[in-house]
């Protein structure tokens, strides 16, 4: 099965990614890898407006603990 047709958004940075699932009216998906979203996309098992891919934010990369 192939997915339903979506937009698709790679910003470069938290803000920009931020205003874009902030967007209400549509239905977001956030992705950053995704190694179970690809195939939950061609199962129809989520069916988004949008999808974000935040795999190219500096910022998000790695995790510090404090």
């Amino acid at each position: 099965m192939k997915p339903v047709n979506f937009d698709y958004a790679r910003p470069g940075d938290v803000d920009a990614a931020l205003k874009l699932i902030s967007d209400d009216s549509l239905t977001v998906k956030i992705m950053a890898g995704s190694q179970s979203l690809g195939p939950m996309l061609n199962m129809r098992l989520v069916q988004p407006d949008l999808l974000v891919d935040i795999t190219g934010i500096d910022e998000l990369r790695s995790v510090d603990q404090r």
